[in-house]
């Protein structure tokens, strides 16, 4: 009986945990190295990720929607972070004006995750949505180096 509370109450906090990102990588994109390094921490019970560089401009995974300024073409977006799986995931959706007009709406996703040899992966997906055309897809995917050694335990 033990076993079965154990099961309800407590599987799902490990099988939906947000994966430990720590690191250090380096990343790649169209001949340019960036160095990212990676950390994490517990904020108000969920986890908060950011870069070394950036301590204040990270992100706590809380799975909330938070409301996102409007910042050019973008208005009434909201922004979602949560854990899936063994990945972060981060959604940002709203519309798309050009001046007052109102052109469309967009989702843009972010996830990322370690590799089997502990290097970060990261992909990106944007979605358009205009009025009477078809839906327009993009997805980028890039793996990022660990650079600091991983001690095993």
């Amino acid at each position: 009986m033990k076993f079965l509370i154990f099961m309800f109450f407590c599987l799902p906090n490990i099988l939906w945990a947000c994966p430990n990102i720590s690191g250090d990588f380096l990343c790649e994109d169209n001949g340019a190295s960036t160095l990212v390094r990676m950390r994490q921490n517990e904020k108000n019970g969920s986890t908060y990720y950011y870069d070394v560089e950036f301590p204040e401009q990270g992100i706590l995974a809380d799975n909330k929607v938070i409301l996102v300024p409007d910042q050019g073409p973008r208005r009434n977006s909201t922004y979602r972070a949560y854990c899936e799986k063994t990945a972060f995931k981060g959604t940002l959706r709203g519309d798309l004006y050009y001046g007052k007009d109102y052109m469309g709406s967009f989702v843009e996703t972010t996830r990322m995750a370690l590799t089997v040899q502990l290097d970060l992966e990261i992909s990106e997906s944007t979605e358009l949505y205009m009025p009477e055309e078809p839906v327009e897809k993009t997805f980028d995917s890039k793996t990022c180096k660990r650079q600091n050694p991983v001690i095993k335990i």
